[in-house]
């Protein structure tokens, strides 16, 4: 009989850690993660409105997940997210990391909901089974590597991926608030080269699209961080949105040079197909003109160099929108 009884708690415990739920914060600025389920007790840490938690068990109006626990007053528990598919066998903890416990484990290819990042970590998420560690999920409707164009709002995208280890990991769109416009710095080169290198090779550095005067490649998807805009700010009179614009944050754009000559410009074709692309993903993300940027604005490197002078890149591109 005690034998049972033992057994019965801890089949009760199972479901009740299976039972997890999943939260996003709602708060004006920021939310006291507490040590026990009490205000009087001691903040551990804070989270930031829009964050999302699995909370492996809530009572009394506080939900516990990994790193204490917060007032359910502050929480928005989510049912709808992105669908994920698991690219290998795979383990959901109920935290971002190998040494939390398992809550289930998802053959390949298994299609889970996922909400988002997990606030204090960088390659873990949280999703409707527990956290899991992004780098085994990819977005369901993620198209692989191909060179077939596609039609995206009127405008075709041909889709060359780079390599994965020139980009980061996954991030929700809702993340992205800056356009960051760059150049190629070369001389004479087109899309496709581009996207075809950065597929080709490792460099540990990538962009999101490539524009030329006829072709718009897709290098790194829009969900996926790419490795454009980070680095020191240099000694310039640039910068000015260093640390607020970074690569979590912005969708970044390479204009090529398709007239091979003395100069490095791009062409008027190449600036109007780009200025289409930059038009149709600022209706798509919600970005308004004041966030379409240089990659000067961000660290102070002179990309493009063409647009640096602050009355030229507004003639000349900004104020076209």
């Amino acid at each position: 009989m005690k034998l049972l009884t033992i057994l019965l708690i801890y089949l009760i415990s199972i479901a009740y850690v299976l039972a997890g739920t999943v939260y996003k914060v709602k708060v004006k600025s920021t939310l006291n993660i507490r040590k026990s389920a009490s205000t009087s007790s001691s903040i551990v840490g804070s989270l930031k409105n829009g964050q999302f938690i699995y909370a492996t068990s809530v009572s009394k109006g506080w939900a516990k997940f990994y790193k204490g626990y917060v007032s359910t007053s502050y929480l928005v528990k989510v049912t709808s997210g992105s669908t994920y598919l698991t690219t290998d066998k795979l383990n959901f903890r109920t935290g971002p990391s190998t040494k939390y416990g398992i809550i289930t484990t998802k053959n390949k290819g298994t299609a889970i909901t996922y909400f988002g990042k997990d606030p204090f970590t960088t390659s873990w998420g949280v999703t409707n089974n527990g956290y899991a560690n992004t780098k085994y999920l990819k977005a369901k409707s993620q198209a692989k590597p191909q060179t077939k164009p596609t039609t995206t709002s009127s405008l075709k995208i041909t889709k060359i991926l780079s390599n994965k280890k020139n980009y980061g990991n996954q991030r929700s769109t809702s993340n992205i608030k800056y356009i960051v416009i760059h150049y190629t710095a070369n001389n004479g080169d087109s899309a496709k080269s581009n996207g075809n290198y950065f597929k080709n090779n490792v460099v540990k550095a990538s962009a999101h699209y490539f524009v030329d005067d006829n072709t718009i490649v897709q290098s790194v998807p829009d969900n996926y961080v790419a490795y454009s805009v980070g680095g020191s700010k240099y000694n310039n009179k640039g910068g000015r949105l260093y640390k607020k614009a970074t690569n979590s944050n912005t969708l970044n754009i390479e204009l090529c040079d398709t007239k091979k000559d003395k100069t490095v410009m791009a062409t008027s074709q190449t600036i109007n197909l780009a200025l289409s692309l930059v038009r149709s993903k600022m209706k798509q993300y919600k970005i308004s003109k004041n966030n379409v940027i240089r990659h000067y604005d961000v660290t102070g490197k002179s990309c493009p160099a063409y647009w640096v002078n602050d009355s030229r890149w507004k003639k000349k591109f900004w104020n076209k929108f």
